[in-house]
């Protein structure tokens, strides 16, 4: 209500800091209230039908224009082989992607951001494929001390960067452990100064009922 007041310029920044900290405050919550339940045992993974290429879609709406107002490329795709349903939890899935761009987008100064989708057929699980995630930037990349300690509770990289960035090491460690439930891993690859790679994989994902007639 606040923000849609008429302000004067100077007001209205004020506004927009009190904005961005308050969902930064709302993020940081929602991640420790599920990293609880993990902890717990409360939270469950539900699968469902999902379609592939548009739920990469929905993601890359997802942070267009942030991409866009920091002036760096955002790319996402899909390879055009792959089954267009699959069954998992696209919901906890999604939060996995979102965090992983999030954190590309937020190092990354200049350059490009993408997400590919890839994958192949299982050659364990018939009507599975083993699928892989793929989001890469040209940012400014890991230190190699703390590429083992990346995904610890509260670790993030050298204290000059934290204070920098801010943020309190909750979304990788809730990415792994997502990741974990539904059966895969993630692998991280990096360089200083000159980019980040994180690999997520999916194996024996099973492809929805729909495709089997495609």
């Amino acid at each position: 209500m606040l923000a849609n007041a008429e302000l004067g310029p100077k007001e209205k920044r004020f506004v927009a800091i009190i904005h961005k900290s308050s969902m930064a405050l709302v993020s940081i919550f929602n991640d420790i209230m599920e990293l609880s339940k993990i902890d717990s045992g409360r939270l469950q993974i539900f699968a469902s039908t999902v379609r592939l290429r548009a739920f990469i879609s929905e993601v890359e709406s997802l942070f267009k224009d942030l991409a866009d107002e920091k002036g760096i490329q955002l790319i996402c795709s899909t390879v055009e082989h792959l089954p267009e349903s699959y069954i998992f939890d696209g919901v906890r899935f999604k939060q996995v992607l979102q965090n992983l761009i999030s954190n590309a987008i937020k190092f990354t100064h200049d350059g490009v951001v993408t997400l590919h989708a890839d994958g192949e057929s299982s050659t364990t699980k018939p009507g599975c494929y083993d699928l892989r995630f793929v989001v890469e930037d040209t940012g400014i990349g890991i230190q190699e001390p703390d590429l083992e300690k990346i995904f610890d509770l509260f670790q993030q990289g050298e204290e000059v960067i934290t204070k920098q960035y801010g943020g309190v090491g909750l979304g990788l460690t809730l990415c792994s452990r997502l990741v974990t439930m539904m059966g895969g891993r993630i692998d991280l690859r990096s360089v200083v100064g000159q980019g980040t790679r994180f690999t997520v994989h999916l194996p024996g994902v099973p492809v929805a009922f729909t495709d089997s007639f495609s």
